[in-house]
C-alpha cells in the first residue's frame, strides 16, 4: 500500500472533504447544503452532524427507558405512544360508549359478533405484569365481564376480581385513585350485575365504593364527578336507561378510555354524539305520541274522568316504557299493552276496593266469565268495554305479525285474575 505525508496545515482540510465520500442519502445532501466557510475544523463538523442525525437512531426500548424521560418547567406534557392500547380493550370501549348513548341496538348484530369473539378462556399471567398494565387489564376485564353478562353470556366473576388477592394493585389503585377513578368506576358498574352468593363482586363493590367516594379528589378532565354520584346514589336496576342516555350525550367530553400508564384518551367521535343526540330526540318524539294516543284511549272509553280512585295513566305509561329491556321499536306493541293493562287493573282495582257496591262487583265478575257485558251499568260496564277494547286491539295486533288468534287465551288470563 502507498503511504502519502499530508502536510500538517492540510489535515483537517482534508479530513473534513474526504468526509462527504463516506456518506449516502438525507446525509449527503445535509453535507452538501452545508454554508460556504461554516466549518472550521473536522471537530465542529463531527458535532454538528451528530446534532443532526443522533436522533435518527434506532434504540431499544425497556421500561427503564420512562426513568430517563423528564418533563421541563415550561413543557407541555406528552406522553409517548411507546405501548400501543389493546385492541379489544378499544373496541370493549367503543362498544360501551354505544351502549351508554343508546345506540346499541342499532349495531347489534356487530356487538354480539364481537361478544361471541371475546367469550373465550384467555390465559393471562397477571402476575408477571408491570403494574400500569394491571391496571388496564383491570379496566378492560371489568368492562368485559359486564357487557359479557349484560348480553346473556355465561361469565364468572373471577375473570375480574382477581385484583382482590392482589395486595400490589390494591395498593396502588388507592394510592393513586385521583388518576384511576375511571377503572374504579368499571369496577363498580360491574359489580351491579351480580347474582345471589356471588361473594367475590361483594367485595369488589365495597372495594370500589369506597374509593369512589373520595370524590374531592377526582380529576374533571377523565370523568364527571357527577356520573360518579349517579351511579352510587341508584342502583344501576333502579335507573331509566333512556335518561341515563341523555346525561352521556350530554357529557360527550367524557368518553374517556383509562390506559393506566399513560393517563387517557378521550374519543371525540362528533358524529356518533350527533347521531346519538338525533335517536333520543327521535325517541322522545315516539314517547309523547304514544302518550297522546294513550290519553285519547282513556278519555274515549270513559276512564279519565271516571269519578274515583287514582288517576294512574302518566304513571303506567312511565313504568311500561322504563321496565322493557326490549329494543325500542319492537317494545311499541308491548309499551302499549303494559299500560293499558296497568290502567284497567289500577281503575277496577279501586272500584271493587271504593266505589262499586256488591251487586254491581258479582254482576261485573260474572260479565267477564261469561264475557257477556250486555246487562252491566254505570262503572262496570265502562270498564268491561274498555276491558273488551284493549284484548281485541292487542289480539288483532298478534294476528296481523303471527296469523294466530290469541283473543280467547288472552279472556282466560283476566279471569285467572
Amino acid at each position: 500500500m502507498l503511504a502519502v505525508a499530508l502536510p500538517k496545515g492540510s489535515h483537517e482540510a482534508t479530513m473534513c472533504k474526504g468526509f462527504g465520500s463516506t456518506l449516502t442519502g438525507p446525509a449527503l445532501q445535509w453535507y452538501i447544503n452545508l454554508p460556504s466557510r461554516s466549518i472550521a475544523s473536522f471537530a465542529i463538523l463531527s458535532v454538528k452532524f451528530v446534532e443532526q442525525f443522533a436522533s435518527s437512531r434506532d434504540l431499544e426500548k425497556t421500561s427503564d427507558s420512562l426513568y430517563e424521560i423528564f418533563q421541563n418547567r415550561a413543557e407541555l406534557l406528552r406522553v409517548p405512544q411507546i405501548y400501543p392500547l389493546n385492541d379489544k380493550f378499544i373496541k370493549l370501549s367503543l362498544v360501551n360508549i354505544m351502549d351508554n348513548f343508546g345506540l346499541g341496538e342499532y349495531f347489534s348484530k356487530e356487538i354480539e359478533h364481537f361478544l361471541l369473539q371475546i367469550h373465550k378462556y384467555e390465559s393471562k399471567d397477571v402476575e408477571r405484569m408491570p403494574i400500569w398494565s394491571k391496571v388496564d387489564q383491570l379496566h378492560k376485564d371489568s368492562l368485559e365481564f359486564r357487557l359479557l353478562r349484560m348480553n346473556g353470556y355465561n361469565v364468572s366473576p373471577d375473570s375480574f376480581c382477581w385484583f382482590l388477592n392482589d395486595e400490589e394493585i390494591q395498593d396502588h389503585l388507592k394510592t393513586n385513585i385521583e388518576h384511576l377513578f375511571l377503572v374504579m368506576l368499571s369496577v363498580y358498574r360491574a359489580t351491579d350485575l351480580i347474582f345471589p352468593g356471588e361473594s367475590e363482586l361483594e367485595k369488589a363493590k365495597e372495594f370500589s365504593r369506597k374509593l369512589l367516594e373520595k370524590n374531592e379528589f377526582i380529576d374533571e378532565i377523565m370523568v364527571s364527578s357527577s356520573h360518579i354520584k349517579h351511579e352510587m346514589s341508584t342502583p344501576w336496576m333502579a335507573r331509566l336507561k333512556h335518561l341515563d342516555h341523555r346525561m352521556w350525550i350530554e357529557d360527550r367530553d367524557q368518553n374517556v378510555i383509562s390506559t393506566g400508564k399513560a393517563s387517557s384518551v378521550c374519543l371525540h367521535a362528533d358524529k356518533l354524539t350527533h347521531l346519538a343526540s338525533k335517536n333520543f330526540e327521535l325517541r322522545q318524539a315516539v314517547y309523547r305520541r304514544e302518550m297522546e294516543d294513550l290519553i285519547k284511549w282513556v278519555k274515549k272509553w270513559g276512564l279519565y274522568d271516571i269519578g274515583f280512585g287514582r288517576e294512574k295513566t302518566t304513571y303506567c305509561y312511565f313504568a311500561a316504557s322504563s321496565s322493557t329491556s326490549l329494543p325500542f321499536e319492537s317494545a311499541a306493541n308491548v309499551r302499549k299493552l303494559m299500560a293499558k293493562s296497568g290502567i284497567l287493573i289500577t281503575v277496577a282495582d279501586d272500584f271493587f276496593d271504593e266505589e262499586g257496591s256488591s251487586d254491581e262487583l258479582e254482576a261485573l265478575t260474572e260479565a267477564v266469565i261469561r264475557w257477556e257485558g250486555k246487562q252491566l251499568k254505570g262503572y262496570g260496564k265502562i270498564i268491561f268495554k274498555a276491558l273488551d277494547n284493549h284484548i281485541k286491539e292487542t289480539a288483532e295486533t298478534y294476528r296481523k305479525q303471527h296469523g294466530t288468534d290469541i283473543t280467547n287465551h288472552f279472556r282466560n288470563i283476566v279471569r285467572l285474575y
